[in-house]
């Protein structure tokens, strides 16, 4: 029989077959140890801990990648509502409901683009387009505060954000992927 245990085998020496049951028992002893409770113990936490790690890469890479992905047609809109916004501005009164309208567009864009900014290097970025969402906000929650100096402040901060964002973009163009 191959398997044999190495005390008490008392086969001729130079036998092919010995070498075979040693090897066989040597792989069957590396078996048993790695199968052990305290090894594999150590495994499975092993093994969980890099499977963590692998899962928070790839969320990481996905985010990155959706936020590369949707950049340009989100900044593309941003600058379409930044210019409606300047051109209803110059006859405020008779613009104030196109004007609401474009804010709240503007808003969800902002809602978009807020969801995919993740790390430290955009966040700058996101407090800046949540500033802005703000005032959206309130000018809907409070008619009052809906003043053209109001929105002119708004639209300016927007012109903002859609410069860090054109920089942001610039950046991107200059590296694989963003460290943040």
């Amino acid at each position: 029989m191959i398997l044999r245990s190495f005390r008490g085998y008392n086969a001729p020496p130079n036998h092919a077959g010995d070498f075979v049951d040693k090897l066989v028992n040597i792989v069957v002893a590396v078996f048993e140890f790695l199968t052990s409770s305290p090894v594999a113990n150590s495994a499975t936490w092993v093994g969980t801990v890099a499977s963590l790690i692998v899962l928070w890469n790839v969320r990481t890479i996905r985010i990155d990648f959706l936020f590369t992905a949707r950049l340009p047609q989100l900044l593309d809109a941003l600058q379409e509502n930044a210019s409606n916004l300047s051109k209803h501005l110059n006859d405020f009164d008779s613009n104030a409901d196109s004007i609401q309208i474009e804010l709240t567009t503007c808003k969800a864009n902002l809602n978009s683009l807020v969801q995919k900014l993740h790390g430290s290097s955009k966040k700058r970025i996101k407090k800046a387009a949540l500033a802005v969402i703000n005032d959206f906000d309130r000018f809907d929650n409070y008619r009052n505060t809906f003043s053209k100096e109001n929105v002119r402040r708004s639209y300016a901060q927007l012109n903002g954000l859609i410069q860090d964002l054109q920089n942001l973009r610039e950046d991107q163009k200059w590296s694989a992927r963003d460290a943040g």
